[in-house]
């Protein structure tokens, strides 16, 4: 289970819940660096990852799937995309973002997720800037990710 995503200059706090353990996946390369936080540094740091597990549980929840898909991308490009004047560029590329892997974050298949993809392309939620880049247009139905 996804409980969050991490860009550079995050800081990720281990989550031992019980003991259990917890495994991290990186999706690109990647350069670790152990840091002594601060007492604050590290209450900011465990508040982040609650707030990214829970949004990502309720997208998880959404119905009909395909709204999970788009309330991701938005989520996903309020978090790491580039704004311009058109709206959001996602690099799913860059990010390593395959429909496999966005069909995991969002409990669908991976060809439920590049059906959906066309079908938000059609509609204009979605833009293909590059073969491998999102744009997420501004004005379409107002801010779809605030849950």
């Amino acid at each position: 289970m996804t409980i969050g995503l991490a860009g550079p200059g995050d800081l990720i706090a281990p989550l031992n819940l019980a003991g259990e353990a917890s495994e991290i996946v990186c999706l690109t390369r990647v350069s670790v660096e152990e840091v002594s936080p601060s007492n604050e540094e590290l209450t900011v740091c465990l508040n982040n990852q609650m707030a990214q597990a829970i949004t990502l549980l309720r997208i998880g929840r959404l119905r009909p799937v395909d709204t999970r898909l788009i309330h991701l991308l938005h989520w996903i490009g309020a978090r790491f995309g580039i704004i311009n004047s058109q709206g959001t560029v996602l690099s799913l590329q860059e990010m390593n973002l395959t429909h496999r892997t966005l069909a995991d974050l969002t409990g669908m298949t991976r060809v439920s997720v590049t059906k959906a993809l066309s079908r938000f392309k059609s509609r204009g939620l979605i833009v293909a800037t590059r073969e491998v880049d999102l744009l997420l247009p501004h004005g379409i139905h107002g801010h779809p990710w605030t849950l």
